[in-house]
């Protein structure tokens, strides 16, 4: 049973609807100023949406009987577009979703975590959207209104500590896919032209040039697992590349190093990693992420 607040949260936040409680009858309302205004003995009774014609008015939510199957279908089906517009959403993905009892957030968020790009949503002030975001380095999170329009701006915050904005275009993953791409570029650029030609942070970026997933590399036996690298689980390699950004703010090179391994630079990488300090920093990183 999902509580008054989860309810609120899973609503449309940019769109009004009209709220019955035990103490109000048809308070219209954006949900997120509702949810601000409900009091701590106030029971969500009943939520209806307003159509274009002053009567058309249909109910969304009771607490009787939960969702309404049109209306769940509507909101889960319109927040998987607004994240990617190239999903197609099946009936019976979103039929036994409800069935289960799980709200629209949990569902979108459920969707999309076998994704090559999973995200992760949850409302913020004012109605917005927090979107943490995998898989688009070094984008790691966006905050945005679902009523987004081309060319809205919007914040992206990316690396460890910095943030931009970005013009909304299509949906969320079509207008981050470039601006990443971008954005290492920059990062790239700044490190290389920052950083002193044999530091740890020039090191892990030279590593990027060849793109060669690691995971590949073993099944072909260029590498044996067994190397002694202090690598002891060469199959998550490809989770700690995933998440490399979130460890950047400890050591914006090792975690990069990792992330970019290749086939052109892991002979080089296994002599800096017997040579330098870059040894026992991986290995404490691999120590606590594996």
């Amino acid at each position: 049973m999902q509580t008054n607040i989860q309810v609120l949260n899973d609503l449309q936040q940019a769109k009004s609807y009209l709220f019955t409680t035990n103490k109000t009858l048809r308070t219209e309302a954006a949900p997120h100023i509702f949810r601000d205004d409900l009091q701590d003995d106030e029971a969500l009774l009943c939520i209806e949406a307003k159509g274009t014609h002053p009567m058309d008015i249909s109910v969304v939510w009771t607490q009787a009987n939960g969702w309404k199957e049109d209306a769940y279908s509507e909101l889960v089906t319109d927040l998987i577009g607004f994240i990617d517009a190239s999903q197609d959403v099946q009936a019976e993905f979103i039929n036994q979703s409800q069935t289960d009892g799980i709200g629209v957030l949990n569902a979108v968020n459920s969707w999309f975590s076998d994704e090559n790009t999973p995200v992760f949503i949850a409302p913020h002030l004012c109605g917005m959207l927090d979107i943490d975001v995998s898989g688009l380095e070094p984008v790691r999170r966006v905050v945005l209104m679902q009523e987004a329009n081309v060319d809205n701006r919007f914040n992206v915050y990316y690396a460890s500590s910095s943030k931009c904005g970005a013009d909304f275009n299509t949906d969320v993953l079509s207008t981050l896919r470039p601006l990443s791409k971008q954005l290492l570029t920059e990062i790239e650029a700044e490190l290389r032209e920052n950083t002193p030609e044999h530091s740890e942070a020039a090191f892990a970026y030279k590593i990027a040039d060849a793109q060669k997933n690691i995971a590949t590399l073993v099944q072909k036996n260029i590498v044996k697992s067994n190397e002694p690298l202090h690598v002891r689980h060469w199959e998550e390699v490809d989770t700690l590349a995933a998440n490399s950004t979130r460890s950047l703010a400890n050591n914006p090179s090792t975690p990069k190093a990792l992330a970019l391994l290749t086939a052109a630079g892991l002979t080089e990488l296994v002599e800096q990693l017997e040579t330098s300090i870059l040894l026992g920093q991986q290995s404490q990183y691999l120590e606590d992420n594996c």
